[in-house]
């Protein structure tokens, strides 16, 4: 015999749909508008002439939603295995289904796979519980409940898992940058402290002009990464619009105070390249210095502007500075976190930072190289101060002037 699927939903659409797929598999489906029609059709099965197997109900619903239908289950003495069907962020309301004997969840919007592979789970596990139940010392009382809590909070733990897999895939693509896309020559490294950062470098080329921005958001969670999906789309628009960089730290800014939610600060560099003027225009909102290494014998300069941190400040003021470029110069952007990397002096022990001099040292000794060995041989320097265990988000990038015949 078929088994039988009892479906509480309020919404007619759902309830026609989750009807066809379970239908369309082969089983028997009674489907009411709410908890307490279903509570009913679950203490007289008579009427339907076979007992539900299992219970597919909806959270919120009229007259009883799905939570009070499940702990009614459980004062009535109902044995029926219970599937809850939440939204997305009803984190709250699965701990009290788990809690409450829900056997499992679905979030919502549910496919037709999720929907046929979650009830036949369940119903083999009822099957063997049924089958386990004389003799089982995982049948009785609280053992009982505990083996089965266990197995649903794994079951949300792994989904909560594979939503994080996929948010760490998204982060990784987006501050990806592909060189060979960019008319420009370019090489970066970047080390997020932890599986995801708040460190991010974009670059937007227009004709023979460039556009680089490096940023900083304080944090190394999800909510640092997010942050960069701003960032980015920023740029992207301010390139499009052609604004300059203290246009884009004043949008940026006022976004950030005007959401309501923001409680990161971010720090941020922008250089412009123009080939056609062989000039590069600087903005800073609090961020470290652009570190400009010309192709002759001058000397190795940090260029610099004044200008507040993102998301603090409702005024905010950001300087321009506009410097000469030639072609072989190379400009090198990086976060806090390089020039922080510390490590042990042994002679006294107190921790050293690799700091600005430092780095620039260290770019200075591999000057020879073409600029992807550069940056490749630099960030390996910087990793060995800190004995490649950093403190921070790290991001190293290098950008390249071109002869003008490469233009």
């Amino acid at each position: 015999m078929s088994k039988h699927i009892l479906i509480a939903e309020d919404e007619k659409q759902a309830r026609l749909s989750l009807s066809l797929i379970l239908k369309g598999a082969g089983y028997r489906v009674t489907a009411v508008e709410n908890g307490a029609r279903a509570l009913t059709e679950l203490m007289t099965p008579e009427q339907n002439g076979q007992p539900a197997d299992l219970l597919l109900t909806d959270i919120k619903m009229p007259e009883m939603d799905g939570l009070a239908l499940i702990q009614a289950l459980k004062s009535h003495g109902l044995d029926v295995p219970a599937v809850a069907m939440t939204g997305f962020g009803d984190k709250d309301a699965v701990v009290q289904l788990l809690r409450s004997g829900c056997k499992d969840y679905l979030e919502k919007p549910l496919s037709a796979e999720e929907i046929l592979a979650c009830v036949e789970k369940v119903l083999s596990e009822a099957e063997k519980t049924t089958g386990d139940r004389m003799g089982s010392p995982r049948d009785n009382g609280d053992d009982s409940r505990l083996w089965r809590d266990i197995g649903a909070y794994k079951r949300h733990l792994d989904r909560l898992s594979a939503q994080f897999d996929s948010a760490v895939g998204v982060y990784h693509e987006l501050v990806e940058i592909a060189p060979r896309s960019l008319s420009i020559p370019f090489a970066w490294k970047n080390r997020p402290l932890t599986t995801l950062g708040g460190d991010f470098i974009g670059v937007e080329s227009r004709s023979t002009t460039h556009d680089a921005l490096i940023a900083d958001v304080a944090g190394h969670d999800l909510g640092a990464s997010f942050h960069t999906v701003l960032i980015k789309a920023f740029l992207e628009e301010n390139a499009r619009q052609r604004n300059d960089g203290a246009t884009l730290f004043h949008l940026i800014n006022r976004h950030l105070l005007e959401s309501g939610k923001n409680q990161r600060m971010i720090t941020a560099l922008f250089v412009r390249i123009d080939l056609d003027a062989m000039a590069g225009f600087l903005t800073t909102a609090g961020h470290p210095p652009l570190i400009h290494l010309p192709a002759s014998s001058g000397a190795i300069a940090r260029l610099t502007t004044q200008g507040p941190v993102l998301g603090i400040h409702e005024t905010a003021a950001f300087d321009s500075l506009q410097f000469d470029i030639g072609p072989g110069d190379r400009l090198f952007l990086h976060t806090d976190g390089v020039t922080g990397a510390t490590r042990l002096d042994t002679t006294d022990g107190r921790m050293e930072k690799l700091s600005e001099s430092g780095l620039e040292k260290i770019l200075l000794s591999h000057r020879k190289n073409d600029l992807t060995a550069m940056v490749a041989a630099a960030w390996r320097d910087v990793l060995a101060h800190c004995d490649g265990r950093p403190d921070d988000d790290m991001l190293l990038a290098g950008i390249e002037i071109p002869e003008n015949e490469d233009i």
